[in-house]
């Protein structure tokens, strides 16, 4: 599936590392949407009300972490469930 927006186009996926993607958060991220520009992405929503979460472990900074050689960001919908943006190599299963 593609998303157009202001910022370009996204692609929406399931994180298939699923070991890597679980520990970014105390729930595990339920999907994602790959997108070309993360800083963007995160400010286009931020301007719409999305809050973006911080977290220790991997370290956000302006809610952007550096996962591998991926880069994500993660928020929550109204009933809790974590989403996430991600920038990058898309993972592979195997």
């Amino acid at each position: 599936m593609r998303i157009s927006s202001a910022v370009g186009s996204a692609q929406a996926g399931l994180a298939t590392d699923r070991a890597a993607w679980n520990a970014t958060c105390q729930r595990p991220t339920v999907a994602h949407f790959e997108v070309d520009d993360i800083e963007g992405a995160v400010r286009e929503l931020t301007s719409r009300g999305v809050k973006f979460e911080e977290y220790e472990a991997p370290k956000t900074v302006n809610f952007i972490a550096e996962v591998g050689p991926a880069r994500g960001a993660w928020f929550k919908d109204p009933d809790g469930n974590v989403l996430g943006v991600r920038q990058g190599p898309v993972p592979t299963a195997g």
